[in-house]
């Protein structure tokens, strides 16, 4: 087996990291229809919701001590 020129690997490994990512992108984000949940879309719509502030999340909680 010939030596591995350092330069050469450093690009082959590289490429390789590139593909991966667009391969997953392009899988992740891809279009298979309307009923297909789609798990970028759903992470957007998660993320993307107003949170509640906090006077309400103590309204609506029970307190810790059952009173």
């Amino acid at each position: 087996m010939p030596p591995v020129i350092p330069r050469s690997d450093r690009i082959v490994r590289r490429t390789a990291m590139v593909g991966a990512a667009t391969a997953a992108f392009l899988l992740l984000t891809a279009d298979y229809g309307p009923d297909y949940p789609n798990p970028i879309r759903k992470a957007m719509e998660f993320f993307s919701k107003p949170d509640t502030s906090v006077g309400q999340a103590q309204q609506t909680n029970p307190k810790p001590d059952g009173s």
